[in-house]
């Protein structure tokens, strides 16, 4: 690799992590970041893989035992926090940073997936430059979820088998096993890359594999379930009610296959980057459109279709869009990092054919690379300018500090411990308590709290939390998608004297 694509990576790679921590700093908490904080700080700490914020009963899925036991996701992410939180520190942002260092992992592996598949260090270093600068690339990793560190796996062992398939085939076979075992034990998404890892092997050396390879990559798979395995018997009855119910709702598409990968692209696709969006915001509708252009192009390039990365990128690229359309019915963009990663790939190889075979597409060529990097690091830029940590986050933190005690039961969204602490007597429960008897001291309401839903899935529940706000809570404080509940102080009646 010459000195030129040194440099280009260094600055890719540099753009990534500074625009990841430009928003890490700003971006608020989240819901999702609280709930992955607790379990992983009460393992460090109180040695039990349970939710203190998460309550079996909050929303809408019964989770029984989640204080003693998390079995509601795969076990690998709250380890690896676990152990992230030991080496630097219980904060919000050094779990951000975890997610941050799991990025630059998806970006050495796929510069060594497509050196691997094409030979030509352009390609994989114009790769690794359009998924450094992708939008959703950097906001992943800026957000302290599992999905990254899937990715990473995930991609990581198929960089792994490629390149070191021809060194020593069994242990290429090995190691990648134990990487995409590592992403399915992570998230059940990363059975997308398991598959696709199973698909290349086949695909390349199938004359090569014995029953002892086989052995040897079903070896990885075989201890990480059997650890889990002893995870769950622990409690094998909450592991079910938990595992089952959180993800029942999730795997709907499954009843209607063809229908839920015809209608993902305008429910989940179209609404991140047009329809969902207003005014100046649709212009990330042109990276929709660059993101699928390098698809359409080496499909309709016959030379480019009948290579290897090609077709390989080709079919990948479909499998994993049908695998995420048929396994999230949420539509979530989350899981946008498991299948932007194969489109840009091909967009790279597009460009670069174009570039080297049409002279006269060279300048079209690097204005679309351009536009394509100016808008999505523009969104980055823009997002890293909403400081909604400091406007939004902390007002609403330091009024709930002045407005209650140290032992006060707070029922709200489980963002809320960075800010209060993990130690707090915070419980976040949609259902305000109902089944229960708490008497929270406040209520913070934000947009997961739907109370609407209890209308028709929970007649009772939808009861108890009317007449717990209307009754017995007023509002007191509101905040952009916060509203903040306090008791009703009991009016005294004025005595009237008589003389």
């Amino acid at each position: 690799m010459t000195k030129g694509y040194n440099l280009l990576l260094s600055a890719a790679v540099l753009v990534f992590v500074c625009a990841s921590v430009a928003i890490m700093l700003v971006k608020a908490p989240w819901w999702d970041e609280g709930l992955f904080a607790s379990p992983a700080y009460n393992l460090l700490h109180h040695g039990v893989m349970g939710s203190t914020v998460w309550v079996s009963q909050s929303h809408f899925d019964p989770l029984p035992g989640i204080d003693k036991h998390v079995y509601t996701w795969m076990p690998l992410y709250p380890l690896f926090l676990a152990s992230w939180m030991k080496l630097l520190s219980y904060s919000l942002i050094s779990m951000r940073l975890g997610s941050l260092l799991w990025g630059t992992v998806v970006l050495s592996a796929w510069y060594g997936i497509m050196w691997a598949l094409t030979k030509r260090p352009e390609v994989a270093a114009l790769t690794v430059v359009l998924i450094a600068t992708d939008y959703s690339f950097i906001t992943t990793a800026a957000t302290a979820r599992y999905d990254m560190m899937t990715g990473a796996l995930g991609f990581g062992g198929m960089a792994v088998y490629l390149l070191w398939r021809n060194s020593n085939f069994k242990y290429a076979v090995l190691a990648a096993s134990t990487l995409e075992a590592a992403s399915l034990f992570t998230h059940p998404l990363g059975i997308l890359h398991v598959l696709a890892f199973g698909f290349l092997t086949l695909y390349f050396d199938w004359r090569r594999i014995r029953l002892s390879s086989v052995l040897l990559g079903a070896l990885p798979f075989l201890a990480f379930g059997a650890a889990w395995t002893f995870y769950i018997l622990q409690a094998p009855g909450d592991f079910y009610g938990q595992f089952f119910n959180h993800t029942a709702h999730r795997t709907e598409a499954l009843r209607s296959p063809y229908l839920s990968i015809a209608g993902d692209f305008s429910q989940r696709y179209l609404v991140f980057f047009f329809t969902g969006l207003h005014d100046w915001q649709r212009i990330k509708g042109l990276t929709l459109l660059l993101l699928f252009s390098g698809f359409v192009g080496v499909l309709l390039t016959p030379h480019l279709r009948k290579t290897s990365a090609g077709h390989l990128l080709l079919f990948l690229s479909v499998c994993y869009y049908a695998g995420i359309a048929l396994l999230d019915t949420l539509k979530s963009p989350h899981y946008f990092v498991h299948l932007f990663p194969l489109l840009l790939a091909l967009t790279a190889l597009w460009l670069a054919d174009l570039w080297l075979t049409r002279s006269r597409m060279r300048v079209p060529a690097v204005a679309a690379v351009a536009c394509l990097v100016i808008v999505q690091l523009g969104g980055a830029i823009w997002r890293s300018r909403s400081n909604s940590w400091r406007t939004v986050y902390n007002p609403l933190i330091a009024y709930v500090q002045e407005h209650s005690r140290p032992d006060s039961l707070i029922i709200g969204p489980a963002e809320l411990t960075f800010g209060l602490g993990p130690e707090a007597n915070l419980k976040d429960d949609p259902q305000l308590g109902f089944g229960t008897d708490w008497n929270p001291d406040l209520i913070v309401k934000n947009e997961f709290y739907d109370f609407n839903f209890f209308a028709t899935h929970n007649v009772p529940a939808s009861a108890f939390v009317i007449n717990r706000l209307v009754n017995e809570f007023e509002p007191v404080y509101r905040l952009d998608k916060y509203t903040v509940y306090a008791r009703r102080i009991p009016r005294v009646p004025r005595q009237v004297v008589v003389y």
